[in-house]
């Protein structure tokens, strides 16, 4: 048995030292870079590409047999007038040798530094990062094509280390002028093999010119790989995206488990977790046709979560938003056609934006064919309903929105208040129901009104036209004309018992021709323009006093039958109003000469009766009333 293990003993040291001393032949006598014309060669003929190697190539020994490669440059195909295509600094492989004795591929690491790669689709939408495969010689045998079942791997594959730093990756579109950069990247794993999950760590920064958006990436996870099936699973993945966009900072860190199978060309992420500040998203997604042409399914659900508190932990504060608490959601997603489609609803307990206020507000959406149908949307607001539906057309450059809208039994005056964000000289008082069918176009709010069409109806019941007092108006005229001292007793208010009307409203001008305001003292027609864009109007209400207990006009009561005109003019927010003072001598006038003409005509047809009986008379008595 000693003898043995001596012999034992004396063969592994003459082995080890047969390869010592193969190595060192090898080392000594072989340069790696006499083998630079097989490399660029084999890269020329299956690639059609130069490739350029101006860094020395070396051996490694101890304790890893490695090789070493310095700088090298691969260039574009024919039609790129930039020369390089990819670029690397230096790279290092080594790989221990008892291991390799035993069919193991064992390495103690990987490490390449500083790759540049330029991505370029040129202005005729050709692609540089296609290669020429290679054509099969004339004498080549046709092969038979049938299906290759994976051979069951015959090796055993462990890496110490796979080290990738200084990446730096530039995407140009000549086309659409559209660019991205990836900058820095740095990718580390360690203790890769085939039989159990090992850790995988990846950070970049990136930067998207054309969009001014710029930020960074990282990625960890622990990564197992099946090559037979091309099964690759990523556990425990957290990615961390931070972006900056017109300086708004935004980041999410998204959590889960990833498998993907290139077989079946599947991707699924299950669960998906995203968080973004205060808002919290599960869920999940698959992607079918992966390598081809990705297919996307899946749904989310949003946690409840305060809106506002979540913008400012973005950075991304709008002073416009007040208030939008337990916001919470559901949304399913795919992109079918090439067309991303969703369909969820978004509900908000209590909402307000500047001054208006909302209550359990729920907001149904649905995406399809670039136009958001947001239908029906319901609210509580003002003591009433809000109830709409609203489509958003995004397939051109300016969006296109239609809205119908109806608010039932709403207080008027705080809406009114709340939604113009200041106290107005003339309102609405009362319970209001509004329908309305918009359409309109643009980003900004003046764009939006400037291109505002459609038409309105409302009827306003049991309220008060604030900042008026009709009555006062009335009395002013009775006592311009009697040449009496104008009244002091101004309300400033006209309370009614009905309002009603309906409006045109084109290109941001709200033209209304039928306002009828009913109180018990007088009835009041109403008709002008408001200029939503320039926040003018032009409007006037015509005042007709009703007649007391069916009495007719006479010298005590001479406004009965008289409209009186009253002028509202100016600033939408505050505007002039003025009676109409020339209007109403003129009308009196008419009247008092209209009043003396049939004073006359009575009696001139009593002297005809009485002077001139029978047919004669009754015929001239008959022409004169006409």
């Amino acid at each position: 048995m000693h003898k043995a293990l001596k012999l034992f003993s004396l063969i592994v040291g003459i082995i080890i030292l047969v390869i010592i001393l193969t190595l060192s032949v090898l080392i000594l006598f072989v340069n790696p870079n006499q083998f630079k014309p097989l490399i660029v060669g084999q890269v020329k003929k299956y690639t059609g590409r130069e490739l350029v190697m101006d860094g020395d190539m070396a051996w490694s020994f101890f304790p890893f047999l490695g090789l070493k490669a310095g700088h090298m440059v691969l260039g574009n195909p024919a039609g790129f007038p930039d020369k390089i295509f990819a670029e690397v600094n230096q790279g290092t492989i080594s790989i221990a040798l008892t291991p390799l004795l035993r069919g193991k591929i064992q390495s103690n690491g990987i490490v390449i530094d500083g790759v540049k790669l330029y991505l370029i689709k040129n202005a005729a939408g050709q692609p540089n990062w296609l290669f020429n495969s290679g054509k099969p010689s004339a004498n080549t045998l046709p092969v038979e094509n049938k299906p290759r079942t994976p051979k069951p791997t015959s090796f055993h594959l462990m890496i110490s280390t796979l080290a990738l730093s200084h990446v730096n990756v530039t995407y140009d579109d000549q086309q659409t002028h559209v660019s991205y950069q990836v900058k820095q990247l740095a990718l580390h794993a360690s203790h890769i093999n085939l039989m159990e999950p090992f850790p995988v760590q990846l950070h970049l920064d990136f930067a998207a010119p054309s969009w001014k958006s710029s930020g960074s990436l990282a990625l960890t996870a622990h990564v197992a790989m099946n090559l037979s099936k091309q099964i690759y699973s990523f556990r425990d993945t957290s990615l961390v995206i931070s972006s900056t966009q017109k300086d708004k900072k935004i980041s999410a860190t998204l959590r889960g488990d990833i498998l993907a199978n290139l077989s079946e060309q599947t991707l699924q992420w299950t669960p998906l977790a995203i968080q973004m500040a205060a808002i919290s998203i599960h869920g999940n997604m698959r992607i079918t046709h992966l390598m081809s042409h990705p297919s996307v399914t899946g749904q989310i659900t949003i946690n409840p979560f305060d809106l506002k508190k979540a913008l400012h932990e973005l950075g991304q504060d709008n002073d416009t938003l007040q208030a939008a608490t337990h916001v919470t959601g559901e949304l399913s997603f795919d992109n079918a056609d090439a067309t991303l489609h969703a369909k969820g609803a978004v509900t908000i307990q209590d909402m307000q934006i500047a001054k208006l206020k909302m209550h359990q507000v729920t907001i149904p959406i649905q995406l399809q064919h670039n136009v958001v149908t947001l239908s029906p949307i319901s609210a509580n607001m003002y003591h009433g309903s809000l109830s709409s539906q609203a489509k958003i057309d995004f397939n051109s450059a300016t969006p296109h929105i239609a809205v119908q809208t109806t608010l039932k039994n709403i207080q008027s005056e705080p809406l009114i208040e709340d939604l113009t964000g200041k106290k107005q000289k003339l309102t609405l008082a009362g319970t209001a129901t509004i329908e309305t069918q918009l359409t309109t176009s643009g980003m900004e709010s003046k764009s939006i009104l400037s291109h505002l069409n459609g038409n309105s109806h409302f009827n306003f019941d049991n309220g008060s036209l604030v900042g008026i007092d009709l009555g006062y108006l009335v009395d002013s005229a009775y006592a311009l004309i009697k040449k009496q001292p104008t009244p002091s007793n101004n309300q400033n208010k006209t309370n009614f018992g009905n309002l009603s009307g309906s409006a045109m409203i084109q290109n941001g001008i709200l033209s209304n021709q039928d306002l009828v305001l009913d109180s018990p003292r007088f009835m009041t027609k109403g008709s002008g323009t408001i200029d939503l864009v320039n926040q003018k109007m032009n409007y006037t209400l015509e005042i007709t006093v009703k007649h007391p207990d069916n009495a007719q006009h006479t010298e005590a009561n001479p406004l009965v039958d008289i409209a009186l005109p009253v002028l509202i003019s100016g600033n939408l927010a505050d505007p002039s109003i003025r009676l109409d003072t020339a209007a109403i001598l003129k009308s009196m006038a008419q009247q008092k000469l209209q009043n003396a003409t049939h004073k006359a005509r009575e009696k001139l047809q009593e002297k005809i009766k009485q002077q001139l009986p029978g047919q004669a008379g009754e015929l001239l008595q008959h022409w004169l009333s006409h």
